[in-house]
């Protein structure tokens, strides 16, 4: 889903849920331009209205087959950026933006990832380094609350060639060793001194591997 095809669902969820109400004063303006499409229709504007006019958790982002609720039997929706992690060496991104949603069972959710789920974001997997764990082209579930080596795991780091999903491993000497599932790939270790160069972007809570068919 492009920009363009999510601001054309918000105005028609939009306009779908004032049919029968009268428009509010304080919103009156801005809402009328929103539905005719002339304002921009971004993240922030649309969050606020589903919040001020309780619309329910993106409301107008919706589509008939993406049903989202807040009850444990319902659905949650994940942001997925236009990020990609590399398996192998780094890749350098540009600035993160939502290019579409993924909704899961919330209660398959809580089981996965825990209790806390607001810092989930959803990225794509590039290479094989970690072949068996994570997969060309997987979905990656970040949870990006995580920004320091709490265990040893698999978490999405940042280092000088770029973004890698890559496994963390403390060593005795307070150093980190970088692993890659793929044993095909060295190990590369590094040092309680230079940990500086080694940003922890989030912990890798799971990947959805993808069949072609």
């Amino acid at each position: 889903m492009n920009k363009s095809e999510l601001k054309e669902i918000r105005i028609e969820n939009l306009k779908k849920f004032f049919e029968d109400k009268t428009l509010p004063t304080k919103d009156k303006s801005l809402l009328s331009q929103l539905m005719s499409g002339k304002a921009s229709f971004g993240e922030k504007v649309s969050r606020r209205l589903e919040e001020d006019y309780g619309m329910g958790p993106y409301y107008l982002d919706s589509t008939p087959n993406s049903p989202i609720g807040s009850d444990d039997d319902q659905q949650i929706r994940f942001e997925r950026l236009n990020i990609e992690a590399a398996c192998g060496n780094g890749i350098e991104n540009l600035p993160a933006e939502v290019v579409d949603y993924v909704n899961v069972s919330r209660l398959w959710a809580k089981d996965k990832f825990g209790g806390n789920l607001s810092h989930i974001k959803i990225i794509t997997a590039r290479g094989d380094s970690m072949a068996g764990t994570i997969d060309e082209g997987d979905v990656i579930f970040v949870d990006t609350a995580v920004t320091e080596m709490v265990e040893d795991g698999v978490y999405l780091i940042h280092v000088s060639d770029g973004l890698r999903a890559k496994r963390l491993q403390r060593t005795v000497t307070g150093g980190v060793k970088i692993l890659s599932d793929n044993k095909r790939y060295e190990t590369e270790t590094v040092e309680k001194h230079d940990l500086e160069q080694l940003k922890i972007c989030g912990k890798i809570k799971g990947a959805w591997k993808l069949e072609e068919m």
